[in-house]
């Protein structure tokens, strides 16, 4: 499983103090080693003559004046605090690549952020961001009651599609643990292919619902060969204990993951991505960029070890 064990939380100015006080909780719920950069006033905005030693004291002081600073202790004191100027996505992945952070967390933007698809931090964070990535909502309960991982049996970008499955399984199975919440295996198929090629049978009606048929087969028999190897890394009781749930699901991916984030009241979303910039990446686009506008719940997306990405640092 893909162990996280250093933290880049990422701030925006008037950051939600609901965001810091969850996101100081996994970190000390799960041992984590946690740093935070906050984007700080620049140019001729209120603030921005301000030192960098005196914001760092007063981002320490909001800090220790949140509710949850009795559970910390002494934590805050000497909690590392980076700061940026008008440049948050850039020096977080500048600081991802130098320091090896192996997880960011940044808060949510409002939903309908993706309107301006290339020029939001959200985006761009997604697709240049070299580790995993959780994009919070202020509004997302602690703990989680209901996990959700979408997995891609047939997506070729992603190289070996069974390991990183696996991983992102193992995700799923770690953070239900963690909280014991609900967790959900969901994989969507399409029937494109059946569509297609019913044109040219003499019974295109019969012929496209075998092969719908024949897809809902595969993807069943590709989840079942995953939980059963689940069950050997994690032990069969720890395993029957969380007991996920499995869905195969046929439509398009990203209506279709949507629609089940809302039946099963989800609190996170995890899943895999891949990274595109440009043209490619407005025409194309991918799942989770496309989800991302459409859920409420928070979303952690994770790139394939051997994926490339584009604008990150080597």
């Amino acid at each position: 499983m893909k162990q996280f064990k250093n933290i880049l939380c990422l701030l925006q100015t008037g950051y939600s103090e609901k965001t810091v006080c969850r996101v100081l909780k996994i970190a000390e719920q799960a041992s984590l080693s946690l740093t935070l950069m906050v984007s700080v006033p620049v140019g001729k905005e209120k603030g921005a003559d301000v030192s960098e030693t005196e914001q760092v004291a007063q981002i320490r002081k909001q800090l220790c004046e949140i509710s949850f600073k009795e559970a910390q202790g002494d934590a805050l004191e000497q909690l590392p605090i980076n700061i940026s100027r008008g440049k948050l996505v850039s020096d977080a992945i500048e600081l991802v690549s130098s320091q090896s952070f192996d997880l960011v967390i940044k808060e949510a933007e409002d939903k309908d952020w993706l309107d301006q698809l290339l020029g939001d931090d959200d985006t761009q964070l997604l697709r240049k961001c070299p580790c995993p990535v959780w994009l919070l909502k202020p509004d997302t309960p602690m703990p989680l009651k209901s996990i959700m991982v979408a997995l891609d049996f047939d997506h070729t970008e992603c190289g070996n599609n069974t390991i990183f499955n696996q991983m992102l399984a193992e995700l799923g199975v770690y953070f239900a643990s963690q909280d014991l919440a609900a967790l959900h295996f969901v994989t969507v198929y399409e029937s494109v292919k059946a569509d297609v090629l019913s044109v040219w049978s003499d019974e295109p009606d019969q012929f496209r619902r075998a092969m719908e048929n024949e897809e809902f087969r595969h993807k069943s028999a590709a989840l079942t060969d995953l939980e059963a190897e689940l069950k050997k890394k994690f032990g069969g009781d720890v395993y029957q204990y969380i007991s996920p749930t499995g869905h195969v699901v046929q439509g398009v991916a990203a209506e279709k993951l949507a629609g089940m984030v809302n039946l099963l009241n989800v609190d996170l979303l995890i899943m895999g991505t891949v990274a595109r910039t440009g043209i490619k990446g407005v025409v194309i686009g991918n799942t989770a960029e496309s989800l991302l506008s459409s859920v409420k719940c928070s979303v952690l997306t994770v790139k394939p070890d051997s994926l490339a990405i584009p604008g990150s640092a080597s």
